[in-house]
């Protein structure tokens, strides 16, 4: 009985969904996503065939915590997650998340998409291009067209047609390969601001930005049933009809050398090619099928050695009569009725936004949708806030959490540039060391001014190896100087050689001893001379005193 009963418990157990693993999200955040263990049990796949693409968890370098990276090229992706209740757009929200093109960014979107609530519930498996978003926002490049995409899907009250609007004034992505936090706000005010690392690069009202198409409908159109006339005329200018151009109006640009005269020799009846006569009809040719047979063309023998053959043309030069193409003078045009202009009519379609935020619907799950050419788009640190409470969110990760990760970032991609500027082994060793020196606080102000020398050290190390030998090498030479400067005694050396170097030595002494005592004597002037002025001074002053007294 108790086997039985521990067999259905587990069996119960088993068929239970199991819990995904909770995730710290930041007060005033209601999505935070740093895609740590278990972000698969948060975020799903779509299973359409189309998305076969799967995101690959990474450690960043320098980093404590994961994130996802698209580790293959010309793929389609699509995951999502649901969040734990809909966003009206109108509460005024944040949108922000880090991208990092690892392997650069020449053709692909790194975007984000806030889905919208429809009457069909969403279902993340279902994920697809036409899934209805409320707002698109982040980074795409593809070739010179770049631009961090801010549309807004807005619908039209009138119509209840939902129009996808595009920020024309958007602002480019970074194109380096450092991690960037893209932002999005939208105020409850209907006011907008788009930030890159912080830094904030549009931002203005959203009824009176530029959109495309415009988000204000115009209150009038043209009307579509008013159409030009056939016989309508708007040319006021034609061509007059008498003008005849003149006989002597020569608009010959080039004309024959009359000056040329035609070679001796020249072949003038000689063809310069000639039906081949050894050519014969293949047998399988069938002139109802391949058409009239006709044999190759070879040089004309008789052409050989000659000067030329066939039509002689004079060469051309430049007409000296030349005026230019002759043009008939312009008219006023009798017919003309000047321009047509078509009437407008009031738009049936039209309605004042007031209040941007409100054409946005409801927002219930956060996708990435993407396809792109080349691997290594890296996301993190997805964050979704509602209100004043969503901006203190995104602060406080920009200053707590992204401003110390991009300390480490840059200063390791500063490191790795130095790195690959100096390659190993003892070819370069000098080349590094010329190097080092230039990176100095010393030479920090002239670096710009020295950058040609080093170019030239990074493309040639043996530069820097002379730099270092020269100067090294004539320290060596003055030493060799000094030190061969002597005669060198061949094998013992004799009683007079041994005096000869007691007598330098003797000399070196009392030079030495000489030295000092000028030395000597030179500090005891100078203290005399000290005493001198200081009691003169004292004199001095004693007599103005004594002459102030009697005063």
């Amino acid at each position: 009985m108790a086997a039985a009963l521990a067999i259905a418990t587990i069996a119960l157990c088993v068929s239970l969904p199991w819990p995904t693993q909770a995730q710290e999200v930041p007060a005033g955040a209601l999505l935070f996503e740093r895609f740590d263990e278990g972000w698969l049990g948060r975020w799903k796949y779509s299973s359409v065939k189309k998305y076969a693409g799967r995101f690959q968890t990474v450690q960043l370098e320098g980093f404590q915590d994961t994130a996802v990276q698209m580790p293959v090229g010309n793929v389609h992706y699509g995951v999502s997650t649901v969040l734990p209740r809909a966003i009206v757009p109108s509460e005024g929200l944040v949108v922000q998340y880090e991208v990092k093109f690892s392997e650069g960014h020449t053709c692909g979107g790194a975007y984000l998409k806030l889905l919208s609530k429809t009457d069909e519930p969403f279902t993340p498996k279902r994920l697809n291009s036409k899934t209805p978003f409320s707002i698109m926002f982040g980074p795409d490049r593809c070739g010179p067209d770049a631009r961090v995409h801010v549309i807004m899907n807005a619908r039209n009250p009138v119509t209840q047609q939902q129009t996808e609007h595009h920020l024309i004034s958007a602002p480019e992505p970074r194109a380096d390969k450092l991690s960037h936090v893209y932002t999005l706000v939208l105020h409850s005010n209907n006011r907008f601001k788009v930030l890159i690392d912080g830094v904030e690069q549009v931002s203005g009202p959203l009824a009176t930005a530029k959109w495309g198409p415009p988000l204000q409908p115009p209150e009038l159109i043209p009307d579509p049933e008013h159409v030009k006339p056939d016989d309508w005329v708007e040319e006021d200018m034609i061509d007059e009809p008498a003008a005849v151009k003149p006989a002597n109006w020569d608009d010959r640009r080039y004309i024959p050398d009359p000056h040329a005269v035609k070679p001796g020799g020249w072949l003038e009846h000689e063809p310069s090619e000639i039906a081949d006569p050894k050519a014969v009809q293949p047998p399988t040719w069938d002139d109802s099928k391949d058409g009239v047979w006709l044999p190759p063309l070879v040089q004309n023998p008789a052409c050989i050695g000659a000067v030329g053959c066939g039509p002689w043309k004079a060469p051309t030069v430049k007409n000296p009569r030349y005026k230019g193409p002759w043009l008939p003078p312009q008219i006023k045009n009798p017919k003309y009725k000047g321009p047509w202009v078509q009437r407008t009519i009031p738009n049936p379609n039209y309605y004042k936004v007031e209040s941007p935020l409100d054409l946005l619907a409801p927002i219930t799950a956060v996708a990435f949708e993407l396809w792109t050419t080349e691997p290594g788009y890296t996301f993190d640190s997805v964050l979704l806030g509602v209100g004043e409470e969503g901006l203190d969110a995104a602060a406080a990760y920009m200053r707590q959490t992204r401003r110390p990760r991009h300390q480490v970032e840059v200063a390791a991609a500063m490191a790795a540039a130095r790195a690959s500027s100096r390659p190993p082994g003892i070819r370069h060793s000098a080349a590094n060391k010329l190097l080092d020196l230039l990176d100095t606080p010393l030479f920090q102000q002239a670096k710009s001014h020295l950058q040609p020398l080093v170019t030239a050290v990074q493309q040639n190390p043996e530069v820097a190896w002379a730099a270092v030998m020269t100067p090294l090498m004539m320290v060596l030479g003055l030493l060799a100087m000094r030190c061969y400067s002597r005669p060198k005694a061949a094998g013992a050396a004799s009683e007079d050689q041994l005096q000869d170097a007691e007598d330098d030595e003797q000399a070196d002494k009392a030079w030495l001893e000489q030295l000092r005592q000028q030395r000597q004597a030179a500090k005891a002037a100078a203290a005399a001379a000290a005493t001198a002025t200081t009691n003169g001074g004292i004199n001095a002053m004693d007599q103005q005193e004594s002459q102030s007294t009697k005063l």
